[in-house]
């Protein structure tokens, strides 16, 4: 299984280490936050808005990769609220691991002001590896990301963290005060904090967190200064309660919620009972939020307020074999207004962190990680190997590529370490390229083909092919490999892809006397020489084994063996195709469930967005032309879908599967998601009424697993906004 893959990804690697014959000088480009969806990774509780990224909160901000050279800006809405007659705001701006800090300027209190931020200048060509995240709080200052400029190309953006830190705080976990000088009074001064240099982001980082921060300076647990009454409870499960009541959505849950609170509750005469009861309140919050998240309460940083009443909250809760901890972190008062100084919240941070890996995170998690040291040692040693195969020649330079974009997050080193290991100790077996010196470097002219570059996708786990120029194709490969295939056991080959290009492959084979044959796909799916056409998403499967059996090129073992798999885009320029899965498969050809983008869940479809119609529908499944959608009487459907509707998968005059459509936030299955879904998902969560499974699905508007008033005010918002 998965043989043909293996060829597609090794000569992919093959290629992709082999110069470019048509060159383009890089051009510079301006995306806003919609544009650059798939291409950059969120960082702490930003959000992305329409064309834009909020980012309030301190440590929020974002991440990407890019391969070009020169200056890079990022275009954002800021508005500064004047503390200490200073009107501006911070952030840390990482570029290839080496951290700065960007003071931002405004003219005028409380007003929005465009702004162009230069995150680097004058970069060498090569991979690079931007990071912004905010300095200050969002007490004193908004911002929202509107567009990022570079010359250059993306990356496939960094993967997604396998680990997530959510904090819960005050001026403490947002260092406040942590770089005070000592000589102002003005100590509250947006100079002296910085967000990103605090215990729990520090800690988390270490580990290889995305560290998620709501905190606002001057609040508590139960009762803060200052704070109308608000308290850390109410604002956790919104994004940002200082701009407006968006709910955060909670999309990934954390895996660890650290709280450090009891500071402000001090001041203002919290007894200890009523603490006790409210972290109690807070912890059981941090687990509904993120259920089977580990829940840390942290004291001490400016003095060891309610210890006693959040042990006992802990204890009751069930203490660590439940998942709940209390930690001590050491003084510091160093910083402006007592708080703790930078130092101080380093030695701070090494006391979390270790505490976290010995009493609070699984073996698992802390044994998946490395540094850099160690993945340079190994690229070192395996670059020493002689006569590399192609697998190790690409692990090879994809460990490479990670250390030129990142020197810090242990678990991308760890996985690039484990590639390289696998690679190594031939963990992927059967695939075995011919030298390069072999293989001619210039393209030959072909009338009508054009030339192809292969590239690994951005996609883990599939080969791309994308067509760059009139006029050229690509030179043969062989890939000679001693698997084989059993046509009688797995006589279907079974191409999964996606794209806009028309496309075609010719497969290479050794016949039952020898010799080597080729067949197009085109041909095995019976339309001879014509192209394969272009399909935004498609599911493929060819009868290679009748096909080699009628030509009579299999032997009685039903073994035939797969040379090589030449694969070209033709048509026009900038066209795509990405292969997620070429493999042989045995069984029936025809399809016998509901398969594709879209899945099926308790008999319904995943909430589709408002507004897809049945043909959008069909398209985003297999054998769209095998599908069919009804309405609530039976009569077929083409333009907008609405919650109750049927999908159908019909084969030869046979129904074999159907589900049911779920519209998101049509729960009167109108196609609209109104006030009236708004008022029935209020009666549905009070029980006054009753929903069927497809319509307390789309009532789940949030989609976070419950019904309950904040999908019905999203419903609302939504439709005063829109």
């Amino acid at each position: 299984m998965k043989r043909l893959l293996s060829i597609l990804l090794a000569v992919s690697l093959l290629i992709a280490c082999m110069p470019m014959m048509i060159s383009a000088a890089p051009t510079e480009r301006t995306l806003n936050f919609a544009q650059l969806s798939g291409g950059y990774r969120v960082l702490g509780r930003a959000l992305p808005y329409q064309n834009q990224l909020l980012m309030d909160n301190v440590a929020s901000g974002f991440e990407f990769y890019f391969n070009g050279s020169g200056t890079v800006t990022f275009n954002a809405s800021v508005m500064c609220i004047n503390w200490g007659n200073e009107l501006a705001q911070y952030f840390t701006v990482v570029v290839d691991g080496v951290r700065t800090r960007v003071r931002v300027e405004s003219a005028e209190h409380a007003k929005y002001e465009a702004k162009n931020i230069v995150l680097a200048e004058n970069l060498a060509s090569g991979d690079h590896h931007i990071e912004v995240y905010r300095q200050t709080e969002a007490s004193q200052s908004f911002c929202v990301g509107n567009a990022v400029t570079f010359t250059g190309t993306l990356l496939p953006p960094p993967p997604k963290a396998p680990l997530t830190i959510d904090v819960i705080g005050d001026s403490i976990s947002g260092g406040y005060g942590s770089l005070w000088d000592g000589t102002s009074h003005q100590g509250f001064h947006p100079k002296y904090q910085d967000g990103t240099s605090t215990y729990a982001f520090l800690a988390g980082k270490a580990l290889g967190a995305d560290v998620r921060v709501c905190q606002v300076s001057g609040y508590g647990c139960v009762r803060g200064q200052n704070t109308n009454g608000e308290n850390m409870q109410m604002l956790y499960p919104y994004l940002c309660l200082c701009r407006d009541e968006t709910p955060y959505p909670f999309d990934t849950l954390a895996d660890v919620v650290v709280i450090n609170l009891g500071t402000n509750d001090s001041r203002v005469g919290v007894s200890a009972a009523e603490f006790q009861v409210g972290s109690k309140e807070l912890m059981q919050l941090a687990r509904e939020k993120n259920p089977g998240a580990k829940i840390v309460w942290c004291t001490g940083m400016m003095g060891t307020f309610y210890a006693d009443a959040v042990q006992a909250s802990v204890n009751e809760l069930g203490g660590a074999d439940s998942g709940f901890y209390f930690v001590n972190l050491p003084y510091g008062g160093s910083g402006a207004g007592a708080h703790p100084a930078a130092s101080e919240h380093k030695a701070a941070a090494a006391v979390l962190q270790n505490y976290l890996e010995t009493s609070v995170l699984p073996c698992a998690v802390l044994a998946a990680q490395t540094d850099a040291a160690v993945l340079r040692a190994a690229v070192e040693e395996a670059s020493a190997i002689a006569n590399p195969s192609a697998v190790l020649r690409g692990a090879i330079d994809r460990a490479k590529t990670e250390l030129s974009v990142n020197t810090t997050d242990p678990y991308r080193l760890y996985q690039r370490l484990s590639d390289l290991q696998a690679a190594k100790d031939a963990t992927w077996k059967g695939v075995s390229l011919m030298p390069k010196e072999y293989i001619t470097d210039t393209p030959v002219a072909s009338d009508g083909v054009s030339y192809v570059w292969p590239y690994y996708a951005q996609e883990e786990g599939s080969v791309a092919l994308y067509k760059g120029g009139e006029g050229f194709f690509w030179p043969s490969l062989i890939t000679p490999i001693g698997e084989t295939v059993d046509v009688d056991e797995t006589p279907y080959l079974h191409l999964d892809f996606t794209g806009t290009a028309t496309f075609n492959a010719t497969i290479a084979y050794r016949t039952a006397g020898g010799e080597i044959a080729h067949v197009k796909l085109s041909e095995l799916a019976g339309k001879g020489d014509n192209d394969l056409s272009p399909q935004e998403q498609e599911t493929m499967t060819f009868d290679f084994g009748t096909y080699v059996k009628n030509q009579g090129h299999v032997g009685d073992n039903g073994l035939v063996s797969i040379v090589s798999c030449q694969m070209f885009v033709v048509g026009d320029i900038d066209q795509v195709i990405i292969l997620r899965s070429c493999d042989f498969v045995g069984g029936s050809s025809e399809p016998t469930a509901l398969t594709g983008s879209y899945k099926v869940n308790n008999g319904c479809l995943e909430a589709l967005t408002r507004g897809t119609t049945a043909e959008e529908l069909k398209n985003a499944m297999d054998h769209s032309e095998m599908l069919t959608v009804t309405d609530k009487n039976g009569n077929a459907v083409s333009g907008k879908l609405a919650t109750g509707m049927t999908l159908t998968l019909t084969v030869n005059g046979t129904a074999v599967d159907s589900a049911t459509v779920v519209v998101s936030g049509d729960v009167n299955g109108d196609g609209e998601a109104s006030t009236t879904d708004a008022r029935m998902m209020i009666l549905y969560k009070l029980e006054v009424t009753t929903l069927n499974t497809a319509s307390a699905s789309a009532a789940d508007y949030n989609r976070d697993g419950d019904v309950n008033t904040l999908d019905a005010r999203q419903v609302l918002l939504d439709n005063l906004i829109g």
